[in-house]
Order: structure tokens, then sequence, then C-alpha cells
């Protein structure tokens, strides 16, 4: 360990944990990945086995499967496009209720959300944000992963900062960060919680995310460009008046988006992101390609197949 402490990774630790404290004006703790943060989240308020938490019935599965994990009661709200039907979930708050997990999906945010808090906070429910692909946006100019008790990042493969894994925890409540940092240090093999052992993010990543960070604010205005090109083309789903830089939609009830979903041969969403509802909200939209390094004439020829359908 000593000859750890003398390398360079130390320093590129410490560059990452001030940098994100510093962008959530808050405390952070980083993961492995977003899911097991959300993981550690909800082991860390020491939920009972009736306390109930409220999820959307369609988003991004690891929320879902995180609760599934841990054995909670989940009640689904309905949802409005992509994103959670506020109105829908606060109607399905019951004196049993201890979490809403509000989920980010793809990135899209709408101002329901400030609603939300609004009630969470009135009602004593905590609320867990989902912002894993909402790094470095903002709705009514503020930054998506603060608005909730709780939030994550994450930086796989897709994101905005990519270490093909891992993530992090945000929180202006230090209590919870220490319980999570205290998941993250086990010390005693004996009594360490399985579920919790993973969570741990590999110092060698430090001076990847290091770098990933600093390139950040770059790739939003590249993103930023290629969204200004795909709305220029062609009309594309957006639930609120921001900008969407991580990812690019289509939302349909058209049988031409059925075709499109055909032509981008997108059948993995059936098994990735499960229907628990009855809206096929999976099978109403599709995300099309965003890449930084797209140009304006790629951009165009992806529309001009789509527009053609």
């Amino acid at each position: 360990m000593k000859r750890f402490e003398n390398n360079y990774e130390i320093k590129d630790k410490q560059f990452c944990d001030d940098y994100m404290d510093t962008y959530v004006n808050g405390y952070t703790a980083f993961t492995n990945s977003a899911t097991t943060g959300i993981l550690a989240i909800l082991q860390s308020l020491n939920l009972s086995k009736t306390d109930e938490i409220i999820l959307q019935e369609y988003g991004h599965p690891a929320s879902d499967n995180v609760c599934n994990i841990l054995g909670l009661k989940k009640v689904y709200s309905k949802n409005k496009g992509l994103l959670m039907d506020v109105d829908d979930a606060i109607s399905k708050i019951t004196p049993d209720t201890k979490v809403m997990i509000y989920s980010e999906t793809n990135g899209f945010v709408s101002e329901d959300i400030f609603k939300l808090k609004k009630v969470c906070e009135e009602r004593g429910i905590f609320l867990l944000e989902d912002s894993a692909a909402s790094f470095k946006q903002k709705i009514n100019n503020v930054k998506c992963g603060t608005i909730g008790h709780a939030s994550v990042y994450s930086f796989s493969s897709s994101k905005l900062c990519y270490l093909g894994g891992g993530g992090c925890v945000i929180s202006n409540n230090k209590n919870i960060i220490n319980k999570i940092n205290e998941f993250k240090h086990i010390t005693n093999y004996k009594k360490y919680n399985p579920k919790c052992l993973t969570t741990y993010l590999p110092e060698a990543l430090y001076p990847i995310l290091k770098n990933e960070l600093l390139l950040s604010d770059e790739r939003v205005q590249k993103r930023l460009k290629v969204v200004s090109w795909y709305k220029k083309y062609m009309n594309i789903y957006s639930p609120g008046d921001y900008e969407n830089y991580n990812a690019i939609s289509l939302l349909s009830n058209t049988p031409k988006l059925e075709k499109t979903l055909k032509l981008f041969k997108i059948d993995y969403r059936s098994l990735v992101y499960p229907e628990f509802g009855n809206d096929k909200i999976r099978d109403k939209h599709i995300d099309i390609p965003y890449h930084i390094n797209m140009s304006e004439k790629d951009v165009k020829l992806i529309c001009n197949i789509i527009n053609k359908v």
C-alpha cells in the first residue's frame, strides 16, 4: 500500500473527488457503476420489506433490478413519454411510501421533477434521482443530479465521460456518502455485505476519469451541434425546453416508427427494457446515432433515411 500511495493515481483520485464535489456543490462517492450506486443509496436508507418504493413502469431497468436484488416492495407509476408521470406517481403515495425513484431515461428530464421534489419534501419521502445519463445537463438552470436527495452518474461507454464502466453517487447529505464509503472500504471480510462489495471503483481508472472530466465541456458543445443538425433535418422528441445532448430519440405511435425500428434492428430493446405497464412505450421509441464526431453530412443521411420510411 505504501508503494501505491507514492503513485500518481492518488493525485488523480483527489482531482476527481474535488471536481465532482465542486460541480454538484455537495459530496461524491465513486462506484464501479451507476447501478451499484443506486444499490448503495437504497442500502444506506435501512429500508424494511414493507416500505414502498415508487418507480416508473418504463425506463432503464437498473432501479427495478436493484429493488429485486434487495427484495424491496415496488409500486409502479405510469409513464408520460419516456419519463415518470409525476401526477400518477403522487397519487400512488401511501403512508408506507419511503422512496421515489425518478429515472431520467436517456438523459431526458422534465420540469415535473421539481413538483415531485416539493411533494417528497412535504411528505418526508426520499427522492432518488437516477441521473445516470444526465451528467452536465440542466433543467431550469439546475444541474441534473442535484435535484434529488441523492443521485447517480454513469461513466459507461455511451455516456459523456466514458470509462467502459464506473459511476458515482451524489448527495448534499454527507451521512449518506459516509455510509456508502463504508460499504466500499472493507477491512474485515468476515463482516462484509456481499451486495455492496462491488461498489468499489478501481484506482487505475482515476487517471482516465480525470482526463474524461477535463474533456466533458468540449464534448457537450460537440453533442449540442449534432442535436442542432437533427433538429434541422428531422423532428426529434424532447420533453423539456432544454438541450438533451446525451441521446437523440424518436417517439411516435405511427406505423412509420415500426418500420424504422426494423431498419435500425433494435430487437435488443425488448430484452433490456422489460415492459411493466400497458403503454408499451418501449415499442414507441428508438435512439438514433449521436456520436460527437458525426458530421452534418452524416446526420443528414440518417435523417433522409428515416424521413423516407
